[in-house]
């Protein structure tokens, strides 16, 4: 085997490597690519959840709404039975 014969087997290793480094790197990327989308996911179905129960508490306090008057009536009475 001459010089130039390891030379070419050198290029031809020298290029398998970086193509395999070409491929692991391309893996990295789509994997970090896919945490993120599944992290964006995640936090939007946090925000959704928050929302909804922020809104459920707003109606829920929306419905025991009383007019604080100083006086007994049938508002108050119908919702201290309901909450007794």
């Amino acid at each position: 085997m001459g010089i130039f014969d390891k030379l070419k087997n050198s290029a031809a290793e020298t290029k398998a490597a970086e193509e395999k480094a070409a491929e692991k790197e391309a893996a990295a990327k789509s994997a970090a690519k896919k945490a993120a989308m599944e992290k964006a996911r995640k936090d939007a179905r946090d925000d959704a959840v928050k929302v909804a129960a922020a809104t459920e508490k707003k109606a829920e306090a929306e419905k025991y709404k009383l007019v604080i008057d100083g006086g007994w009536g049938p508002a108050t009475t119908s919702t201290t039975q309901y909450l007794l």
